[in-house]
This record gives C-alpha cells, structure tokens and sequence, in this order.
C-alpha cells in the first residue's frame, strides 16, 4: 500500500508537471531582440518582457546582442508568434539576416520600437518596405515635446487607455512622410517644427505590423507606452 501511494504521488506529479509544460507551450511566444546601446534596451526590454509575462500570460524570450552587430542566436524566431525589434544600426551575419528576413516573410506580427526603423544596417528597406516608415533624422535632442493621439484614429484598439496627449521621453523622429498603407495613431510635436508621425500600423505579407519611434528609458516609465506597446501585443 505505501508503494502505490507513493506511486500515485509521483504519477500525478509527473501528470502536473505534463499539464504546465503544455500550457506554457500554448501560450502566445514574444521574442523580443534587443540590439543598441543608446537607450539602455538591454535593461528595459527584459523588465518589459517580465512585465508581459506576469500581467499578461504571454511567454517571451528576450535575445540581446553580443557585441556590436551579431545575436548569440536567433533560432527562437523559428518558434515566435510575435517579434520586438529594438535595435540600431546591426550588421547582421547572412545566416541571422536570413533568419529575420524568414521571420517577416512568414506573415507573423513585427513590432518596432524607436531604432528599429534603423535597425539593419544590411537590410536598409526593413524600415519602408516592412514597418511603412520614413526614418531621416531627428530634432534635438534638448527640444521636448509631446505625442498626442491622431484624432481621425481615436477609437483603434492599440489607443485603448492612452491619454489623448503625453510627455515624449526622447527626441522626436523625421519620419514623413509615411508609406501610403501606413496609418498614423500619434502624432509628435516640437516647437518651431512640423509634427511627425510618432506611432503607427502597417501590414507586409499580410502581417501586422506596429512601430513608435518612443522607446526612451523615460518612456519605458510612463504608463501610456506600456499601454500603447501592450495593446499593439494584443492587437
């Protein structure tokens, strides 16, 4: 009797330890590539990743770069539903450019956070042909400004708790203008200047694809971007 009862205990262990795996597994899988150093996404990245996987239930595999234009790999692509990109500038080695480039050819989701309309250095079109952006520059960075949201996209799921109007971290973007499929969620503006598009959707392949030039240490402090990137996760 103490055999089978000890027998039981182990089997349902075994059985509970079955059940947790399968369900992690079925849970939606973020990787989330960090690849610069001027805003400190090697610390922020993990946190926000952290961040989605207690309060939101998704399972996520933060990559970030060894040394200045290489991953230590990138074969989680090959099992993401979704992919983070912030990077700068990374001249990628063939075999992980053709690992992301296969990544965005599947039709999967890409969200790109500030640098990452700059993040390939050899796949330069990675910012128009994929995210429908227009990066050329930026203003100062001693102008602040604020991002408010484009009021004919007021009702978009990604806007969902956003205030209408907020503090920008960092310096605001060039990117106008956008590719005509693109469709502007916020706007940035500094004194002097004409505003910019800030956050913004696009589709290639089919996907869906979501990029905001904020992505500042102080945006990663401010409950409208957590919110702002968490609704585009969801979206």
């Amino acid at each position: 009797m103490k055999y089978l009862t000890r027998f039981a205990f182990i089997a349902a262990g075994l059985f509970l330890c079955a059940a947790n795996l399968q369900a992690a597994e079925t849970k939606p899988h973020i990787v989330l590539l960090s690849g610069e150093s001027l805003y400190g996404s090697a610390t922020t990245l993990p946190k926000f990743a952290k961040r989605l996987e207690q309060q939101h239930g998704y399972r996520c595999t933060t990559i970030i770069r060894e040394g200045e234009h290489r991953f230590p790999s990138l074969d989680a692509l090959g099992q993401a539903d979704l992919v983070v990109v912030f990077a700068r500038r990374m001249q990628l080695p063939a075999e992980q450019l053709g690992q992301v480039k296969r990544y965005v050819e599947s039709g999967k989701p890409v969200i790109g956070l500030r640098t990452a309309s700059h993040a390939i250095q050899n796949w330069l079109e990675f910012d128009k042909l994929v995210l429908g952006g227009n990066y050329h520059g930026h203003h100062k960075n001693n102008l602040s400004g604020n991002a408010s949201v484009v009021p004919a996209t007021k009702g978009h799921p990604i806007l969902s708790g956003v205030a209408d109007e907020f503090k920008m971290g960092g310096s605001l973007y060039k990117n106008t203008p956008l590719a005509n499929a693109a469709k502007p969620l916020l706007s940035g503006a500094v004194a002097g200047h004409p505003a910019e598009p800030v956050a913004w959707t696009h589709s290639y392949k089919g996907n869906r694809t979501f990029y905001t030039s904020l992505g500042h240490a102080d945006d990663f402090a401010n409950p409208n971007f957590h919110k702002l990137v968490t609704n585009a996760i969801a979206w």
